[in-house]
């Protein structure tokens, strides 16, 4: 019950909320599932919080059209190393 004070009307709101479409809720329950694969994710190969926001933040950008995405699988991540490979200077002590 709310604290009124005197002389001072009390105004109420009445609020309805709309059930959720079945769209929605199919929607809500998608999202949910690629959160938890996310998350299971980035469990398995052990991403500190600072790589899991980092890669959040790369994905946020793609999907904002932002950044573009080329990779399709890990041959095409294995030749952009190997093409840059010899930009990279080995330092051995």
């Amino acid at each position: 019950m709310p604290i009124v004070a005197p002389n001072v009307p009390v105004i109420t709101t009445a609020t309805t909320t709309a059930a959720p479409t079945a769209t929605a809720a199919a929607a809500a329950a998608s999202d949910a599932a690629t959160n938890f694969e996310f998350a299971d994710l980035t469990h398995k190969v052990s991403l500190n919080g600072g790589n899991i926001n980092t890669l959040i933040q790369l994905l946020c950008s793609i999907v904002n059209g932002e950044d573009k995405f080329s990779f399709h699988n890990h041959s095409n991540v294995q030749r952009h190393w190997q093409a840059a490979s010899h930009k990279v200077t080995v330092v051995i002590p």
